[in-house]
């Protein structure tokens, strides 16, 4: 009898234990459940949170592009506020250059320099041309007091050459009164003589 009581007791035991394990094992279960729950909730609002702000970026990006966009159509429409001084510098630079030309401060262009070559080659041309009928007797020469010389065979004169008077820096020039109003307006105070003239064109650029 005592020994039936006793496997009953150890059997009742044993299924207690059996009970405190299933219940420990239940309760590991549950809270590593909860704790994958939670971990799938975060990773879920992380990827919430993700593109969210793709969208966000994305609307930003296109309403950058076409701010940029409508600020280009803008400009390109829009005309310079400065674009009539611009256009008045630009006119009284040339005209400062044709100063410069005028008072013989400026280098000749290339143009100029070949036709001056060509008329003295023929020049030169027509001396040699004339020395040369005069030696063979073909035309008769009279000097007259102005040294000039009178040629019998034509009807020109050839006289001295006359000396090119040297560019002066310090020459006055004279300047239209438009022109000076157009200086005013641009706020640069018009030339006065041609040493000036250099100054006058690097303020106007």
């Amino acid at each position: 009898m005592l020994s039936n009581t006793k496997k009953i007791i150890d059997s009742t035991n044993e299924e207690i234990q059996n009970s405190y394990k299933a219940k420990d094992e239940t309760r590991e279960a549950h809270y590593k459940g909860m704790f994958l729950f939670d971990l799938q909730n975060d990773k879920i609002r992380w990827i919430r949170g993700l593109r969210n702000q793709k969208k966000s970026i994305e609307s930003e990006s296109a309403d950058r592009q076409e701010r940029i966009a409508k600020k280009r159509d803008e400009i390109a429409n829009s005309t310079n506020p400065n674009e009539k001084q611009v256009e008045t510098c630009d006119h009284l630079i040339k005209y400062c250059n044709k100063l410069k030309k005028d008072s013989g401060l400026a280098p000749a262009s290339s143009e100029e320099v070949a036709k001056q070559l060509d008329s003295e080659m023929k020049n030169d041309y027509m001396r040699q041309d004339l020395q040369q009928k005069l030696k063979d007797g073909k035309i008769q020469a009279v000097i007259k007091k102005d040294e000039s010389i009178q040629m019998g065979g034509g009807k020109g004169k050839k006289g001295k050459k006359q000396r090119q008077p040297k560019a002066d820096d310090n020459k006055g020039i004279s300047v239209d009164f438009a022109v000076i109003s157009k200086f005013g307006s641009v706020g640069v105070s018009p030339p006065v003589d041609a040493s000036q003239l250099d100054s006058k064109i690097e303020e106007l650029t």
